[in-house]
């Protein structure tokens, strides 16, 4: 538990020291050049492993910043892909 509460710690530091970073990222994934289902192909598998080692609600507060501005830049709708994804 330490270690989690240690981890979490850094990820907010490293947040505080790169604001850009979700922004970045979504640059990089649309990208790609996937398209517009490939991207939420490859988010879905993104879920996978968090999504087996943490519980849900925790998985969705560290991942919202990234998969909203990707989501955005893809020119999706936020709600709906919100709705849909829980």
């Amino acid at each position: 538990m330490l270690h989690f509460a240690a981890h979490a710690g850094f990820l907010k530091q490293f947040d505080s020291q790169h604001p850009q970073t979700p922004q970045k990222l979504a640059e990089f994934l649309t990208g790609l050049g996937l398209g517009c289902y490939g991207v939420p192909a490859l988010i879905l598998r993104m879920y996978l492993v968090p999504g087996c080692l943490m519980d849900a609600p925790a998985v969705i507060r560290v991942t919202v910043p990234i998969i909203f501005a990707v989501v955005a830049a893809l020119g999706f709708d936020p709600i709906w892909s919100a709705s849909s994804s829980s």
